[in-house]
């Protein structure tokens, strides 16, 4: 799903690239999901970071997709 809207990004802005940063997801409730998640926010944030300081003038677009909520 990202994946086409990604090509599609990419077609029509030249020099564009992709860049997939997987996370493992977990459910909130599930010990560790409260930490996995902020693992997950400074792991972007690092990215991030590098990528404006190695390349201060480009622009970036975060794109996501989530399979939603699943009770037991």
């Amino acid at each position: 799903m990202v994946g086409s809207l990604a090509d599609r990004i990419m077609q029509r802005i030249p020099g564009s690239a992709i860049e997939v940063m997987r996370y493992p997801a977990a459910r909130f409730s599930e010990e560790g999901g409260a930490k996995s998640n902020e693992q997950d926010v400074d792991e972007l944030e690092r990215i991030l970071t590098k990528y404006h300081k190695d390349c201060p003038n480009s622009k970036v677009a975060l794109l996501g997709w989530d399979q939603g909520c699943r009770d037991r």
